[in-house]
């Protein structure tokens, strides 16, 4: 596939970023206004994730996974390539080294083309930078099987589409909740990696 759209889109990451207006929107909240959920910490570990675009069937896509349960933070949830910064290297290089060993991309083949807003997570504590990069073919994957029950390839067509764009009703501490979320693949994405794919997904169709 012809690159364009990639040129377009890094060209638009130079821009001003619309992050914390789309963070806030995919935020949880109470139904009951008298409740409100705080930041816990001021203190953040830094962490990296990596938005992976590649071309597949005539189709940009990228890649989630979903976490196995065999980890310490967000068991079983949906999420991006990444991990905590180690302390010898930069942000980028985190983002390329935990894709590389989450799901198997040679991080030598991954062209980086910008960055989207960092996002902190208040509960974990984690200050989440994520990167955006692009593969001119699919890359060949498989799992780290400890960290990762299974790859998702996603459409880029299907993020932007406002169809999958939806809301659920859940109690959190016995407090019922407004959850926006993405239904991607039949998976539910929401929480950090929502807010992120948000801010993407503004970022593509703006």
């Amino acid at each position: 596939m012809k690159s364009e759209f990639i040129e377009v889109l890094k060209k638009k990451l130079t821009s001003e970023l619309p992050g914390p207006i789309e963070h806030h929107s995919m935020l949880a909240k109470p139904l009951n206004k008298q409740y409100s959920f705080s930041n816990f910490s001021n203190q953040y570990t830094p962490a990296s994730v990596l938005i992976l675009i590649f071309p597949h069937e005539n189709i940009w896509n990228f890649f989630l996974t979903k976490r196995t349960n065999k980890l310490k933070y967000h068991k079983g949830q949906i999420s991006l390539p990444g991990g905590t910064k180690n302390r010898d290297e930069t942000l980028e290089e985190t983002a390329l080294r935990e894709t590389e060993e989450e799901i198997g991309v040679n991080k030598l083949d991954v062209s980086l083309i910008g960055k989207l807003t960092p996002y902190k997570i208040p509960v974990t504590p984690f200050k989440i930078f994520p990167f955006i990069g692009w593969m001119k073919t699919k890359p060949y994957t498989y799992p780290n099987a400890h960290e990762v029950e299974k790859i998702i390839t996603v459409s880029v067509d299907s993020l932007i589409n406002k169809k999958n764009k939806k809301n659920k009703i859940i109690s959190m501490k016995d407090i019922d909740v407004s959850v926006p979320y993405f239904e991607l693949e039949s998976e539910h994405v929401w929480g950090a990696t929502g807010c992120i794919l948000n801010e993407f997904r503004e970022i593509l169709i703006n």
